[in-house]
């Protein structure tokens, strides 16, 4: 079951992806304040355990900093893959679980759902 925090980003989203589906279509979008008290509702619902305060957010400066103190000369393919998926995660503002794997043995990897080196470019 998920956190009810997720439960509320998840409607927002599919609400959201439907007004965008609407407003394509040249429709006129007739949710208005109903819709609105709805989403309110889902999280006026949720109990104060469910929410996380915000995380810091990683900066550009953070990811200079990275490649700095790395060695990018092709060399080391460990700290090339370390800045390609920090740059991969920050730049397409992905969470660490989307893009590596939850382990370092190599048969856990799924080509299907991680990122290959053909990615990359």
């Amino acid at each position: 079951m998920l956190p009810h925090s997720q439960v509320v980003q998840r409607a927002h989203a599919h609400i959201s992806a439907i007004k965008g589906w609407i407003l394509h279509k040249g429709k006129a979008l007739l949710g208005g304040e109903h819709l609105n008290s709805m989403l309110n509702g889902v999280k006026q619902r949720a109990p104060p355990s469910s929410f996380i305060n915000p995380r810091t957010p990683v900066k550009e400066a953070y990811l200079i900093f990275l490649h700095t103190d790395l060695s990018l000369d092709g060399t080391k393919g460990k700290e090339f893959t370390i800045s390609a998926a920090a740059d991969l995660i920050f730049f397409r503002q992905m969470h660490a679980g989307e893009v590596l794997p939850d382990s370092p043995n190599l048969s856990h990897y799924k080509p299907r759902q991680h990122p290959l080196i053909s990615d990359l470019g």
